[in-house]
């Protein structure tokens, strides 16, 4: 679009040129034949005069046209510079909003990352559960034994360990605890399994430590330690309360509460 504008101006300074030069050379002469201008020899300083006065307007034309020209350039390196500017700001929003979204995809991964790591992390862990297998008559003693199943569902355990009293309330010789039972190792002053596999599960019978009547509520304690050797404490509570609607004391255990 510049260049156009220039090629009109100059096309323009010159039809005004050859306009001028041609009047000029047409008014000069039938001015000196009309007496109005005296036309002979002229000195240099005459000619030099002579030669500015004609052809000043020449040359203020030029002069308009040319500062015409430098207008439009100007104006086409500013609409460029600000083409520049445009296209530098949408870069940079551009650049902008690629960012956000790779810090989004980032953070969605590192959240992923993170869930898989907690999901693996559980995974390693040890899970132990304590089912009640069976009830007690109405009418009998609170002190009667219990039969439970304590079953690990998570990761290998070791090293595991009652308090001495409530072992000594516990019946680990039925057939399916023997395999445990051999590995029974004393570790300080209470007593367990060196380890206890993924899930093994054992059945014993439990005699209530300090219950004299239905209903009774007693803490039962598992110390172990996980395979990468981080200690842990899981706690359950077993009540034993009578039932209404059954011939039976119902046996509910709540937990496991681990830290």
């Amino acid at each position: 679009m510049s260049e156009e504008i220039d090629n009109d101006l100059r096309t323009v300074g010159f039809k005004w040129t050859k306009v001028y030069l041609i009047a000029l050379a047409a008014i000069i002469p039938a001015l000196g034949v009309l007496g109005a201008i005296d036309i002979k020899p002229m000195g240099i300083n005459e000619l030099g005069d002579f030669l500015a006065g004609v052809f000043g307007p020449l040359a203020l034309i030029w002069v308009v046209l040319g500062f015409l020209q430098q207008g439009h350039e100007l104006k086409a390196s500013s609409d460029a510079l600000n083409l520049q500017a445009e296209e530098l700001k949408n870069s940079v929003k551009a650049q902008s909003e690629l960012s956000e979204a790779t810090q989004k995809q980032l953070e969605l991964q590192q959240t992923a990352f993170d869930q898989q790591t907690e999901v693996l992390m559980e995974n390693s862990k040890s899970n132990f559960q304590l089912i009640a297998v069976n009830s007690t008559p109405l009418g009998g003693t609170a002190s009667k034994p219990v039969l439970l199943d304590l079953v690990n569902i998570g990761n290998t355990a070791v090293e595991i360990s009652f308090d001495p009293d409530q072992y000594k309330k516990c019946d680990f010789t039925a057939a399916n605890a023997l395999n445990l039972q051999t590995n029974k190792p004393a570790i300080g002053n209470t007593y367990g399994f060196a380890f206890w596999e993924k899930y093994q599960s054992v059945r014993f019978s439990y005699t209530p430590m300090n219950a004299t009547k239905v209903p009774w509520t007693e803490d039962f304690t598992i110390y172990y330690k996980e395979t990468d050797g981080t200690p842990r404490i899981v706690n359950f509570k077993i009540q034993q309360k009578s039932s209404k609607k059954e011939s039976h004391h119902e046996i509910n255990i709540s937990g496991p509460t681990i830290c």
